[in-house]
């Protein structure tokens, strides 16, 4: 079946197969549809106010003339022109955000328990996120009237209140408000809904994920956080960012899996032999083995690629056995491949190339090579013999010198790189040992290579740098 061992291992991030002279790199999930959802994030007053009750906002949560709640800012994200995300008009955004309040405050008894808490607390469909990780049934309740007076709003002596003050005030969406503890549990209740596979590795990773999706937020002060009968209310008070985003539309019958391609190269005697003609992103329907392709990576603003892939115009479904090279090396049941066509490079003068993040290829076929690898964190070092062609993963903070190169890891982000093993046909978690790539030369370089079809026209691939 096409795929199957990467669909047992969902959660990973990249996949190498020496033996069919390719890598695939998981994106996520494509999205045909998107769709609108706010989160609700409910800061309590009551502390402020209890220190300072002559400010501004606590004179204005105390009294019972005023309305229960009120608008005080609404913002924009400052997004790139160049973006496949659908665009709405300013007045609709603020419009559905105000809609979506007055549909959660239709469950406003339970918000009670909400301002009682010591911390900001997060609302997503009907859930509760907290750093205690609330749990509490949602109850019903009569709609509250919003008010658009935006009242002139003063810092009061709340640290998480003083920064949402300087959000208004700046008039950019911001999470600054939060502590770092707030700001995973809330990341955590919007991801979540977003990719369920999804693990926080890096919070400023997983926020600008977050951020790139965001419609827009608007912020609300109620004067009662529990019943709107109670008169003494200052100690109920709160503030609540609602801040509405895309999330994808998945149907979990027709769920595609999206992955970007990259063909491994054989370099013998500075003579490259790669894939041909392959397509750069495919999205794979499991189930009924259909798939979507990309010959090049899209501009943004034909799609959105972040962890799901949305378009604003798409490929045709067409079924994989129509395009038998992609059949056969997404088939894990197949070992040759004999329906791909190569292409040949010459004078190629580097035997080193960067395949993805910190993945080396090593090209060599003489004496052995002993490399240094050692660690910019700690004192400490690691000799590696390298011995013939081969993969390595470059670890972060780590320096590899060898005779005549050195190499640094480009970054430290945390993805998951799988290479499939020889032996047991399992997808085993890639160590910094080289791994040969004995299987994948037969692959390229059969006896009957020189008469293979070959397209010197078509995916020339650059001397140095791949992915």
């Amino acid at each position: 079946m096409p795929f199957q061992k990467m669909k047992d291992s969902t959660t990973s991030d990249i996949y190498i197969n020496v033996e069919k002279a390719i890598v695939h790199q998981r994106i996520g999930t494509y999205s045909f549809q998107l769709e609108e959802e706010v989160v609700y994030s409910i800061v309590p007053i009551k502390d402020a106010c209890i220190r300072s009750p002559s400010t501004n906002v606590c004179k204005f949560t105390s009294n019972a003339e005023y309305p229960n709640v009120v608008e005080i800012s609404s913002m924009l994200p400052s997004r790139d022109e160049l973006n496949a995300l659908p665009r709405y008009d300013s007045n609709y955004i603020f419009d559905s955000i105000r809609s979506s309040m007055r549909k959660m405050l239709q469950l406003h008894q339970s918000l009670e328990y909400i301002a009682e808490q010591d911390h900001t607390t997060h609302l997503v469909r009907d859930q509760f996120h907290g750093i205690a990780h609330i749990q509490k049934p949602l109850q019903y309740k009569a709609n509250n009237h919003i008010e658009n007076d935006k009242p002139d709003i003063f810092p009061i002596s709340s640290t998480a209140l003083a920064t949402v003050y300087k959000l208004i005030r700046s008039n950019k969406i911001t999470f600054d408000f939060l502590t770092d503890a707030e700001l995973r549990s809330f990341l955590h209740a919007t991801i979540s809904i977003i990719d369920k596979s999804y693990q926080i590795k890096d919070i400023s990773e997983s926020l600008k994920l977050f951020t790139d999706l965001i419609i827009g937020q608007s912020i609300y002060i109620l004067r009662s956080c529990g019943g709107i009968d109670k008169q003494n209310v200052s100690n109920q008070s709160c503030l609540i960012v609602a801040t509405s985003f895309f999330r994808p539309l998945l149907d979990n019958h027709h769920m595609l899996s999206v992955y970007q391609l990259t063909p491994l190269p054989a370099i013998v005697n500075h003579e490259q032999i790669i894939y041909s003609s392959l397509p750069r992103i495919v999205a794979i329907d499991m189930h009924d083995h259909s798939v979507m392709t990309w010959n090049t990576i899209p501009d943004k603003n034909e799609c959105f690629m972040s962890n799901f892939m949305y378009c604003s115009k798409r490929p045709p479904l067409v079924r994989i056995n129509w395009l038998p090279c992609l059949s056969q090396l997404l088939d894990d049941g197949r070992k040759s491949i004999t329906s791909c066509d190569v292409t040949r490079s010459f004078n190629i003068e580097t035997n080193t190339i960067n395949i993805v993040d910190d993945v080396w290829l090593f090209s060599h076929d003489g004496s052995p090579i002993l490399c240094d690898l050692q660690s910019s964190i700690e004192p400490s070092n690691t000799f590696i013999v390298i011995n013939e062609s081969s993969l390595l993963r470059l670890p972060c903070e780590h320096t590899l010198t060898c005779s005549d190169i050195t190499l640094s890891s480009s970054n430290c982000i945390s993805h998951d790189v799988l290479i499939k093993s020889p032996t047991t046909g399992e997808y085993e978690f890639m160590l910094t040992a080289p791994s040969s790539l004995q299987t994948m030369n037969k692959q390229l370089l059969p006896p009957t290579a020189p008469q293979s079809k070959t397209h010197l026209k078509t995916f020339l691939m650059t001397p140095k740098i791949m992915g």
